[in-house]
C-alpha cells in the first residue's frame, strides 16, 4: 500500500483483487472522496495524481460561477489577448 500526500491532497494506492489492478482513492475533502482503478501501481499513481491536478486547477472562464462571470465579463479598453480575464 502507498499513501501520502500530493498538492495538501491525501491519496492512497492499494492492490486489488477483483477488478484486478491497483485501486486509488484521494480525500478531496473531508465529505467528498474520489478513487478509480488502474492496472499498474504507477498508473495507479498517475491517475491520481491527475485527479489531484484537475481538482486544484483553477476554474476556466465556462466554469465560474455567475458573481465571477459578471466581474470577468466587465468592459475593458483596448485588451490585449495576452489580458484577458480568463
Amino acid at each position: 500500500m502507498a499513501s501520502g500526500s500530493y498538492k495538501g491532497i491525501e491519496y492512497s494506492i492499494i492492490q486489488s483483487i477483483n477488478p484486478r489492478g491497483w485501486r486509488w482513492t484521494i480525500q478531496v475533502s473531508p465529505d467528498r472522496v474520489q478513487s478509480g482503478t488502474a492496472l499498474t501501481q504507477h498508473d495507479a499513481k498517475v491517475e491520481a495524481f491527475r485527479t489531484v491536478d484537475q481538482v486544484t486547477a483553477p476554474p476556466r472562464c465556462g466554469d465560474l460561477d455567475l458573481q465571477h462571470y459578471y466581474v470577468c465579463i466587465r468592459p475593458v479598453k483596448a485588451a490585449l489577448p495576452s489580458e484577458a480575464c480568463c
